[in-house]
């Protein structure tokens, strides 16, 4: 850990192997420092990455979220949070940086094809670890992406913005999802397909 106001360095060490690609999000909490992050258990086989690869099944397994809570002794306390398998996470970035996030989002697999490709939208709330999912027949989905309606709502108050692959019909799909139920508010239809990309950003004015 990096202090950002005299430079110091930090250094915090667990006795699980574990990787991760994605940080979901950390704050301050009772003097700690809690982290949550994306993670894989033990060393991943990224031979699984190589397109001959994916085109066979998607890669396994697919992170959980754990959370790190590091004391200022330098403990460390982790576990895992919920049963949903999913990557690429987001959280409603209007949040405050000190405030706790409750929700996370991200795209993964659907439990019943754990070898597809990010097929499913999750919802996960880290309160008590449950999750709900939003999927349709043959739509792949890109990072989810949100975009709140408005300040001094719910965390969840917002929209889900996300690229959908439909592979039966070859096109392309901008898909909005509400993020409090994970209800499809609409859609537009692209009249080709998009190359399938990993990630995405909102911009709420053009730069």
């Amino acid at each position: 850990m990096l202090d950002r106001q005299g430079g110091g360095i930090a250094t915090f060490a667990t006795e699980e192997l574990i990787f991760v690609f994605h940080v979901v999000r950390a704050f301050a909490q009772a003097g700690s420092i809690v982290v949550d992050v994306m993670a894989i258990d033990g060393p991943p086989d990224f031979a699984e990455l190589r397109f001959d690869r994916l085109a066979v099944g998607g890669p396994s397994p697919w992170p959980h979220l754990r959370r790190f809570r590091l004391a200022p002794n330098g403990a460390v306390e982790a576990r895992t949070i919920g049963t949903a398998r999913f990557d690429f996470p987001a959280v409603n970035e209007a949040l405050p940086a000190a405030m706790p996030h409750r929700f996370v989002y991200g795209v993964g697999p659907k439990p019943t094809t754990p070898r597809a490709f990010a097929n499913a939208l999750y919802k996960l709330d880290v309160a008590d670890g449950s999750h709900r999912i939003w999927s349709a027949d043959g739509h792949y989905l890109s990072e989810a992406v949100f975009v709140p309606r408005g300040a001094g709502v719910a965390e969840d108050n917002g929209v889900l913005v996300t690229v959908a692959l439909i592979a039966p019909e070859a096109r392309s799909a901008l898909l909005v999802i509400d993020a409090a139920t994970l209800a499809e508010i609409g859609r537009v239809m692209l009249p080709i397909h998009l190359p399938f990309g990993f990630h995405g950003r909102f911009f709420p004015r053009p730069r």
